[in-house]
């Protein structure tokens, strides 16, 4: 996923023979992440051992010349829909027990939000120069 500030949001899994929707039809490899995409798509080849792997979202689509430059002809797909499917993973889990309430989710926060990060600057600024 594209995260801005030339970097990728990322998780890199590998398909089971599970259903489609059951939870372990993807199993984590590495990830979630967020990176330089040239720097994701080397730690990756590696971790995938020789395959290709399917490059999927808008952050592949953008990054496709970087894919590619590590890939010969590159396997990408643009960013699937994906409320449907999370909806059913979320039945499954219920049907198996494993729903939750809805407080006890929580984000997943890989970096700080530029917000945070441009307060700080501004703070040290003026830390700096006081008439700034």
């Amino acid at each position: 996923m594209d995260a801005r500030r030339r970097d990728v949001f990322a998780a890199l899994y590998r398909v089971t023979a599970a259903a489609l929707f059951e939870p372990e039809h993807l199993a984590p490899i590495d990830g979630p992440l967020v990176g330089e995409p040239s720097a994701v798509v080397a730690a990756w080849l590696t971790a995938l051992g020789g395959q290709q792997g399917v490059w999927i979202g808008d952050g592949a689509t953008l990054f496709a010349e970087t894919i590619a430059r590590h890939v010969p002809l590159p396997e990408i797909l643009p960013h699937p829909e994906l409320a449907g499917a999370i909806g059913r993973l979320a039945i499954e889990r219920a049907r198996r027990g494993e729903a939750v309430s809805p407080a006890a989710l929580r984000p997943l926060y890989l970096r700080r939000p530029d917000a945070e990060l441009d307060r700080e600057k501004r703070l040290r600024k003026m830390l700096i120069d006081p008439r700034w």
